[in-house]
This record gives structure tokens, sequence and C-alpha cells, in this order.
């Protein structure tokens, strides 16, 4: 039966940074896995999830105040721009001729899913790409048709 502690009397418990830095150094330097790290520094193993996330996502084993839940962007606004200007001017691109355009224009390399996130946060959506896709088709169809 879960506990019913008011939220103002729950107590979390924090880790010291000399540990969070043992945690990476296990995982990355013995190989150890999240279980093994959790059984051996005695601390459950989503904080060991959480430390790892972190590192990964930030470079550093603690969050400032003020950077919380804050992910680093990998593309600048200019590689951004491009890329919805490219959208706009090829909407049946697929991404990894988004990719190539990048590298060859900017010499930044992304990943695909890096590329789909940031044309979905752009506001970009299938739906939009699918239904250009859709009449231009018909149209080359259409075409095809009359040239019959």
């Amino acid at each position: 039966m879960p506990r019913n502690v008011p939220p103002e009397l729950r107590q979390r418990k924090t880790y010291p940074e000399e540990v969070k830095k043992l945690v990476i150094h296990q995982r990355f330097t013995r190989k150890m896995t999240v279980n093994a790290i959790a059984l051996t520094l005695n601390m459950p193993r989503r904080v060991v999830e959480r430390v790892l996330q972190t590192w990964k996502e930030t470079g550093e084993v603690h969050l400032e105040a003020g950077r919380k839940n804050k992910r680093i962007t990998i593309m600048t606004d200019d590689e951004k721009e491009f890329l919805l200007a490219l959208s706009e001017r090829h909407p049946d691109m697929y991404l990894d001729e988004f990719q190539e355009q990048l590298h060859i224009q900017h010499g930044v390399i992304v990943g695909l899913a890096t590329i789909w996130n940031t044309l979905t946060n752009l506001g970009l959506t299938r739906k939009k790409v699918h239904m250009i896709l859709l009449c231009s088709a018909l149209f080359r169809y259409s075409s095809f048709v009359i040239a019959l």
C-alpha cells in the first residue's frame, strides 16, 4: 500500500558531486552496468540513469538551477533557417538529402532524428508534405494520361 506523505514533508535524497562523478567513471571507464553501479554505490537505479542522462546531455554531472529541462541545441539558427528554406523549395526532399545539404552548405553533421525533430519544431508536419507530394503525383499522372 503506497504511503500518503504530503509533498511538503517529502525529502529528496541528494548525492554529492563526487558520487555522481563516480557513477560516470564506473559506467564509462570500468564498463559497469547500471544495475551494478546502483548496487555498488547503494543508490536507486533511476538516480544512476538520471546522472548518466544529465552527463550525456550537458557534459556535467549536475544541473544548475536555471538549466533544468533546457536542452542544448545542435543546430544554429542559421542552419534551421536554411533547413526551413530548403524544405519550402523542395517539399518532397528526403531526410538524408537534407542531411547531405546541411553537410555541404554548413559543414555540420547531424542525425536524421535531429533533422526530423527540428522540422517538427519549426512547424512542418508530414501532412503538409504528404499533401504536396499527393498533388505533385496527381499532376504528373494527369500529364502522363494527357500525353497518351
